[in-house]
């Protein structure tokens, strides 16, 4: 089907004024771009992404002064996993990495420094993360993955970078700095 010629506008039958099932389409139409339009909202067009890491394998990356690349990088069809709405981040800490010891850090990324270094981000629905599937309420996330590693030594790349608070058992229970209602 070729998109530009394919409008809702343009589905109109030859007929004597607008029938039942013109109207519906239409109606189905701008209810579903309404719906896409509604579920990217401060997504598709998000500066600033959001990516959760180990802080010994970041800190391990920036002393060897080369780009960090998730464990499950690989795994996960060669693209780092990020996220462009904050609120959406200790659910998805708490959902993939609550074994996983150690201390955490998100790191807040410009999405247009990426970009100028040839580094594409696709918004994408949600995808598992290793062997570790997505949760069945994400089924209207968008998120922003990120096909390549984050270059943390190049300047404007990671504008900040954000602790993770954990308790006793490993769940992530707060990112200071980040407002997360």
């Amino acid at each position: 089907m070729c998109i530009p010629a394919f409008k809702p506008e343009r589905c109109i039958r030859e007929e004597d004024g607008v029938s039942d099932v013109s109207k519906k389409l239409q109606q189905l139409h701008t209810k579903r771009t309404a719906e896409i339009n509604e579920s990217q909202i401060n997504t598709v067009n998000s500066e600033k992404l959001y990516h959760m890491c180990q802080k010994s394998l970041w800190d391990d990356a920036i002393a060897s002064k080369k780009a960090y690349f998730p464990p499950t990088f690989e795994e996960d069809g060669h693209f780092t996993h990020a996220t462009a709405v904050p609120n959406r981040l200790l659910e998805t800490a708490n959902h993939f990495y609550t074994h996983t010891p150690g201390d955490w850090i998100c790191l807040e990324m410009s999405n247009s420094a990426l970009l100028n270094l040839g580094i594409t981000t696709r918004f994408e629905d949600a995808k598992p993360v290793g062997d570790a599937d997505v949760s069945n309420k994400w089924g209207e996330w968008r998120c922003p993955h990120i096909y390549g590693g984050i270059p943390g030594q190049i300047d404007g790349v990671v504008t900040k970078v954000y602790d993770m608070k954990r308790d006793e058992k490993g769940a992530f229970l707060s990112i200071e700095g980040i407002p997360l209602d």
